[in-house]
């Protein structure tokens, strides 16, 4: 799998994981050394190269992975893989006994592997799998939240208390929809779904509240 970010001894191609696209279960294990690259500078960064006395790279930084799928005509199971990788290349570049200038590029490479669509002993990551624990999690959340807010209901039938407290209601969703926006929520899909909780919670209290009426 390809680590994004500088390529360094902690971040660099270790070990082949097939994201699971319900087609191919193959692995590749080829490495590459990556050489001779074709680095594509920015206008100001050509026009600083051309004046430097010594150039130095500094880093090559993994930007993006395209990748796409075809089928091997007459190879039935077979997939071709064509990878292509693009990095943002820094450079500095030495002009007489100025301080070293750093210049930008972009520079790609390609790769293409054959892979074979049956089950092999490649090691499979499926999103689906994941999605659905994390769902289930959510629904068992959500049923002790709501557990809770019988328990709520009960202590306020019997202290008096009214269901709705308006100034406690506000101050949660906005403290909520701040603590959201750290987690790179939108305020809006926070407090929406706080609201649905809310006005469930309610529903569950008004149940324990009329409970109560009727038995007395």
């Amino acid at each position: 799998t390809v680590m994004p970010g500088p390529v360094d001894a902690s971040a660099c191609i270790r070990e082949a994981v097939c994201v699971h696209t319900k087609k191919i279960m193959d692995s590749c294990r080829d490495k590459d050394c990556i050489e001779d690259l074709r680095v594509y500078l920015t206008r100001d960064s050509q026009a600083c190269l051309e004046q430097a006395t010594s150039v130095r790279p500094r880093s090559a930084e993994l930007l993006y992975t395209l990748v796409d799928v075809e089928t091997v005509p007459f190879h039935n199971g077979f997939y071709a893989i064509d990878i292509t990788y693009y990095y943002k290349i820094i450079i500095d570049a030495t002009i007489g006994a100025n301080r070293p200038s750093t210049i930008y590029g972009l520079a790609k490479f390609n790769k293409r592997v054959m892979l074979y669509g049956g089950e092999g002993s490649a090691k499979i990551f499926s999103s689906k799998t994941v999605i659905d624990g994390i769902d289930e999690q959510l629904l068992e959340l959500l049923a002790k939240r709501m557990r809770i807010s019988r328990e709520i209901g009960t202590y306020k039938k019997e202290h008096s208390m009214p269901i709705l407290q308006s100034p406690r209601y506000n101050e949660i969703l906005e403290n909520r929809s701040s603590m959201g926006k750290q987690m790179d929520l939108s305020p809006e899909f926070v407090k929406s779904i706080l609201r649905e909780i809310h006005e469930e919670s309610v529903r569950q209290q008004m149940i324990i509240m009329n409970d109560c009426e009727k038995e007395e």
